[in-house]
């Protein structure tokens, strides 16, 4: 139910701070309400990479206004979406010291990593590693 809580708090303050966000945020929302009842690993899965996206879609907003909403975080959870970022950079550094994806949430977090990284300038070699687990992991898993 965290998760639910926690997205559901950044989507009422997404669209708030931009309309643009309010067809994705009810449809998202709605998605959100059957969080409670889901038993399927496949969903949670699914639920975690909205988790992420959201978080993602408020690093976008201005910086009063993202220091504003991890204020309101905070007070309801005891986190900020910073303590998000530094365990996600944990469980990547911990894929990259074992050399291997072990599963479908691994392997979503490279590509959106490899992702990032494309945007910048100067990651080739990282992206390069990343890229390699990438079709390893594909190769062991999607035959």
């Amino acid at each position: 139910e965290f998760i639910r809580d926690w997205c559901l708090i950044v989507l009422d303050f997404l669209m708030v701070k931009d309309s643009n966000f309010k067809d994705f945020a009810e449809i998202t929302k709605r998605t959100f309400a059957n969080y409670a009842i889901v038993n399927n690993q496949k969903m949670l899965i699914g639920y975690r990479q909205g988790f992420r996206d959201i978080n993602d879609f408020a690093k976008a907003l201005k910086l009063s206004e993202y220091q504003e909403l991890n204020k309101i975080l905070f007070e309801k959870f005891g986190k900020t979406i910073m303590n998000f970022d530094s365990k996600l950079r944990k469980k990547i550094e911990s894929i990259l010291k074992r050399k291997k994806i072990l599963d479908n949430e691994e392997c979503e977090l490279i590509e959106n990593k490899v992702s990032d990284l494309s945007q910048g300038d100067d990651k080739e070699k990282e992206i390069e590693v990343l890229n390699k687990l990438l079709v390893d992991y594909q190769k062991e898993n999607c035959r």
